[in-house]
């Protein structure tokens, strides 16, 4: 079903106003607008995938579940929602489910430094850092920013590379030289 125009928008304009209340700490008002869209837009995956989100950063796992499993079954072409699944799943201690769902995401394929970091990111955090230095790796290929290679160093550190942790190390510090996390793990190689 073609929703028209003003439909696409008011979703567009409720799901930004959503995940800002949710940055802004007012998981309330996130709820909320998540659960009007719901309501009035229940096919429309965005708005299950926005209540989820608000339930994972609540710590309610089963309801979060419950919200993304229904995003993604809507669509399931959409890699932020795999990604807010494992992180789900990984909250809930099903590190099997986490990898699974990461998997499903690097399946779409994937061009975006911010997602490909996200995956990097996950996957260490599911103790893969042979599968997570590769999308790290892409990620700051696309996109240098301090972020990126801190997350890299660390996954190279894991690795056991101290040479290519160094190099990420550094170049974090020569782009923040204030940055007392990247000064303390480089001091440990």
């Amino acid at each position: 079903m073609t929703k028209p125009p003003s439909s696409k928008y008011a979703i567009r304009e409720a799901l930004r106003d959503g995940f800002s209340a949710l940055a802004s700490g007012n998981h309330d008002q996130a709820a909320q607008i998540g659960s009007q869209l719901a309501a009035r837009y229940p096919e429309e995956s965005s708005s299950w995938h926005l209540s989820g989100v608000v339930e994972l950063s609540r710590s309610n796992i089963k309801q979060a579940t419950a919200l993304l499993e229904r995003a993604l079954a809507i669509d399931p072409s959409e890699v932020p929602y795999h990604l807010d699944y494992a992180r789900c799943r990984l909250a809930a201690g099903s590190r099997n489910d986490a990898l699974n769902s990461l998997d499903r995401a690097v399946r779409l394929g994937i061009e975006s430094p911010k997602l490909l970091n996200a995956i990097g990111v996950l996957y260490g955090m599911c103790e893969d850092q042979e599968k997570s230095a590769p999308f790290l790796e892409r990620a700051v290929k696309l996109d240098p920013k301090p972020e990126y290679l801190y997350n890299l160093g660390t996954a190279q550190r894991m690795l056991g590379d101290i040479s290519g942790a160094e190099d990420s190390f550094n170049r974090v510090i020569a782009i923040n030289p204030l940055n007392c996390r990247t000064h303390f793990l480089r001091s440990g190689l």
